[in-house]
């Protein structure tokens, strides 16, 4: 692709400028619920919401739903009818840099590999996705240790970047471009002012070990009686995997009435009791010790050995909806600290 222009849309053309997406694509953006935002499908341009730092639940339900019908069969035929699916082109507008880098993620487990998810492939080969720069992180953030930058994104098509009274849009892809062919370009004046925002410094009270030194301490002390602290606390409600950019364990069930029947998926989690449990009864996980100890074993240890990235994108969500305040930046800082001393012994 050739090198295209940064582009400026004044904020007051945001909704306008959604309005000419739906005419003929289906977009989902942030949209007010209560007293936050979630991603939904937007019916009118003014529908938007930004004013909050990022939706209560990430952007991966728009690939992976929390609760999807993958097939209808007939028992008596054997006959197999796939789950009709909306065949418009999804434009995702709005995606904060930590939830870009969620399904950067997902694509690693869905869509690579030898298996693909046809179901997840589908929607994600359907999809155009905007990102938008977060100039101020929250105070549950922790997306810089990850080496998240808020002002970019390599799978977005199109990233905004807010400014005063306007948005610099980067064009990363041509099918991006396209969207925005018509808007005018931005002047030098924008992409300082960008470039400026870019390179502030942002202060973090979260300071942990380097994390290729804590993914390789954290499989060595698979027996470590630290465990049992860090998972005293945790009451197993699994609010963290559902609300999580990257978790991506789901249920498989069929329902059958008379002949005919469906199989649905459904999002589940490491941190719920029957998780693990087997057909036979058994169960290699039955207290929270131990289904604590894989939550953060897989995302900081085993996906690294797996797919070559930490499954954290620092989002901060596990931390706001934790009922007990079980606060990873915490537990990171305390593993950090234990791991460190006993790899000195």
């Amino acid at each position: 692709m050739k090198t295209m222009k940064e582009k400026i849309l004044a904020k007051e053309n945001l909704a306008p400028f959604l309005d000419e997406l739906l005419k003929t694509y289906r977009v989902v953006a942030p949209v007010r619920s209560g007293d936050y935002s979630l991603y939904r499908t937007l019916e009118h341009g003014r529908d938007i919401c930004l004013d909050y730092l990022r939706p209560m639940k990430s952007a991966k339900e728009v690939f992976f739903p929390q609760n999807e019908t993958l097939f209808y069969f007939n028992k008596r035929t054997n006959m197999v009818v796939e789950s009709p699916e909306c065949e418009k082109t999804t434009v995702l507008f709005g995606i904060t840099p930590c939830d870009l880098a969620g399904i950067a993620a997902q694509d690693r487990i869905f869509a690579s590999g030898t298996f693909k998810d046809s179901y997840y492939m589908r929607r994600r080969s359907l999809s155009i996705l905007i990102g938008i720069a977060c100039p101020i992180p929250g105070e549950t953030c922790f997306c810089h240790i990850f080496g998240i930058d808020r002002f970019a994104s390599e799978i977005a098509d199109l990233f905004f970047i807010p400014l005063q009274g306007r948005y610099l849009v980067r064009v990363n892809t041509e099918q991006g471009g396209k969207l925005v062919e018509y808007l005018q370009e931005a002047t030098e004046a924008d992409v300082r002012e960008a470039e400026r925002l870019a390179a502030q410094p942002v202060e973090s009270k979260v300071e942990i070990m380097p994390l290729e030194e804590l993914s390789h301490l954290l499989a060595e002390e698979f027996e470590s009686p630290v465990w049992d602290d860090i998972a005293r606390k945790c009451i197993g409600c699994a609010a963290c995997t559902f609300v999580c950019p990257t978790c991506h364990c789901f249920d498989i069930t069929d329902e059958i009435r008379r002949d005919i029947g469906r199989r649905s998926r459904t999002w589940d989690g490491c941190m719920f009791p029957m998780f693990t449990l087997h057909a036979s009864g058994h169960n290699p996980r039955t207290n929270a010790t131990q289904r604590i100890r894989q939550r953060i074993l897989h995302k900081f240890a085993y996906f690294k050995d797996n797919q070559g990235i930490i499954s954290c994108t620092g989002c901060g969500r596990c931390v706001e909806v934790c009922p007990v305040n079980v606060d990873i930046r915490e537990v990171l800082k305390y593993l950090s600290k234990i791991l460190m001393e006993a790899s000195k012994k």
